[in-house]
């Protein structure tokens, strides 16, 4: 399970990636206080890897989606200001919980 969770977490992190590239500089989404468009499109890319390989999901953007005994928790993009203002200093943080044991970071 190791390895493939690591290649889902890997794949959900460049999916990421690619989505903040046509977001960034987009400023502010409206929706939340301090909440950025590429916070938004970012955390639904989360959703739709994370989400859709069964997993619960528990991000800082939309709270806890999905049940299980695995969760990832997601802040899809830890540094949003510097990020949508090409500062390059800010990561997609993933780190997954089996019940209350953490088993993975990345």
């Amino acid at each position: 399970m190791s390895d493939s969770l690591s290649a889902l977490l890997r794949e959900c992190a460049h999916e990421i990636g690619e989505v903040v590239k046509s977001q960034r500089g987009r400023g502010l989404s409206g929706e939340r206080e301090s909440q950025y468009f590429l916070d938004v499109a970012a955390d639904e890319v989360a959703l739709r890897v994370l989400g859709g390989a069964g997993l619960r999901v528990m991000s800082e953007e939309s709270g806890v989606t999905g049940n299980g005994d695995v969760t990832v928790v997601v802040d899809p993009i830890d540094g949003s200001t510097n990020c949508d203002r090409g500062i390059p200093f800010y990561a997609t943080s993933l780190a997954v919980m089996r019940g209350s044991e953490l088993i993975m970071v990345w």
